[in-house]
């Protein structure tokens, strides 16, 4: 038998996955209970509103899909289920790396919207452990709660000694907020530190369980990513770096990205801690001269 409507509701909202019906428009008709917990957004906020507005999709390389490559566009003309692994925007302004399914919705036979799933992949359980440890041992930067500098190097001497006694290859990369100033100096110093907050948010949630990101200096985040290789690390480097511009908070109800300058680099077999910061910080000044992400 047929269950009243609002059973069907209670179940859709009990769920761990978010998940949002929208028309033909695009237009945003249910947000459940956990996608309001995924994305910060409540559901009286985005009902109404287009999907694009909302969940601003950005693909692997960093680059927003919604108006290029929409996948409830996608399946409005295969009509087919799709899966991905996207980056959706959170309310606070970072992004969080999400699995998504979409498919259409059909009323004896005609299309009259879609349904898409979203389930966060982010490690929070993992980040919540390392919190703990960080503050137990005063290597935690307390405001945008990732390593601080001393962590920083700790873990990076730790990487050169798995490389020097095993073999377990890893890359390094400086990221500056070069607009840091500029929005401190129009705005405030508050905004500033939302901003770094939010930056701080769509690393650490975009890098695996083995990863790092740490504060490097005040405008500026240090990552350590394992088992990379050159090309993998610059390709990384470069999602990263988009990921960061795509960060964005609100000021005054007007939207302030990031933008940022970055430079990567493989471990070298003579290295030191020194000599590696040393090369990453003289490519990080390369690719605020260039614009664009910089590799030895």
């Amino acid at each position: 038998m047929d269950l009243p409507e609002y059973i069907y509701r209670d179940i859709v909202n009990s769920v761990n996955e978010g998940i949002l019906f929208v028309n033909k428009k695009k237009k945003i008709t249910f947000w459940n209970h956990s996608a309001e917990k995924i994305t910060g957004y409540k559901k009286d906020e985005v009902y109404g509103q287009k999907c694009f507005n909302i969940l601003k999709h950005v693909n692997n390389e960093g680059i927003n899909i919604c108006k290029i490559n929409c996948p409830i566009d996608n399946i409005f003309n295969k009509k087919e289920i799709t899966d991905q692994n996207l980056y959706i925007h959170h309310k606070n302004g970072h992004q969080i790396p999400v699995k998504i399914k979409t498919k259409t919705i059909e009323d004896n036979g005609e299309l009259i919207g879609a349904i898409q799933i979203f389930d966060d992949i982010s490690h929070n359980l993992e980040m919540l452990q390392t919190i703990r440890y960080l503050k137990k041992n005063t290597y935690l930067d307390t405001l945008t709660q990732i390593g601080n500098r001393n962590y920083s190097k700790t873990f990076l001497n730790q990487c050169l000694e798995e490389f020097r006694r095993y073999d377990i290859n890893f890359g390094i990369g400086i990221f500056n907020l070069d607009n840091f100033s500029t929005i401190n100096d129009s705005y405030s110093e508050k905004a500033t530190d939302n901003l770094l907050k939010v930056v701080a948010k769509s690393l650490v949630k975009n890098l695996r369980t083995y990863d790092f990101a740490g504060r490097w200096e005040k405008d500026q985040f240090i990552v350590i990513l394992k088992h990379i290789n050159n090309y993998q690390l610059y390709k990384k480097g470069i999602i990263l770096k988009n990921l960061i511009n795509n960060s964005t908070i609100s000021v005054n109800e007007k939207n302030i990205s990031a933008k940022a300058s970055g430079g990567v680099t493989i471990v070298k077999k003579e290295d030191t801690i020194e000599s590696i910061i040393q090369r990453v910080e003289t490519l990080l000044e390369k690719s605020r001269e260039k614009n664009q992400l910089t590799i030895d």
